[in-house]
């Protein structure tokens, strides 16, 4: 995924020291499958990995939510940056994040990564008068939950039932259940 998102946003030119690692036949038929290919993801644990696997330079994880728990031992609650996510025809546009990866060292990075999520999360929900429930394993992040509460954002997790992906059917259930109603 960090290779399409460097691919989608057109940052091969800064992406430079990241691509040379990948054999050159190996880059190129990649780049050939994405040029080819339609995928998208609305995972922001995805996005997330991408980031880190470009921070860290990683070609991929050992483990579930690996990169996210590397990200944790490298922000600053003392750095105060943020990279700037916005909404762009009806997505939002990663750039300065997957740029931020590539340019700034690893405090920096993760600090305005964690701070531009969470700064998204209060500047899009400021849209709508609705109450807040943050679900999906991102949001078992301890990091990201502490810089929300930092900034007195006043958001639900589940309690009952875990916020990651093992509790989609229950939603989607639920869901159902009030289309009949």
């Amino acid at each position: 995924l960090a290779l399409s998102l460097i691919f989608h946003y057109d940052l091969e030119d800064k992406a430079k020291d990241f691509l040379a690692k990948i054999p050159k036949i190996k880059l190129k038929n990649l780049k050939k499958i994405y040029s080819h290919s339609n995928l998208q993801t609305s995972s922001l644990g995805r996005i997330i990995d991408a980031f880190g696997s470009i921070v860290f330079n990683l070609e991929k994880s050992s483990y579930e939510a690996q990169v996210g728990l590397m990200c944790e031992a490298f922000y600053d609650k003392n750095l105060d940056f943020s990279y700037k996510l916005f909404v762009e025809k009806g997505q939002v546009n990663f750039k300065n994040l997957i740029l931020g990866a590539l340019q700034d060292e690893k405090t920096k990075a993760i600090t305005g990564m964690f701070n531009a999520l969470a700064n998204f999360i209060i500047d899009f929900s400021k849209d709508y008068d609705l109450k807040v429930l943050l679900s999906g394993g991102v949001f078992q992040n301890k990091t990201l939950l502490e810089i929300l509460k930092a900034k007195n954002f006043d958001f639900f997790i589940p309690l009952k039932y875990p916020c990651n992906d093992s509790s989609i059917a229950l939603g989607q259930m639920v869901h159902f259940l009030n289309l009949e109603k």
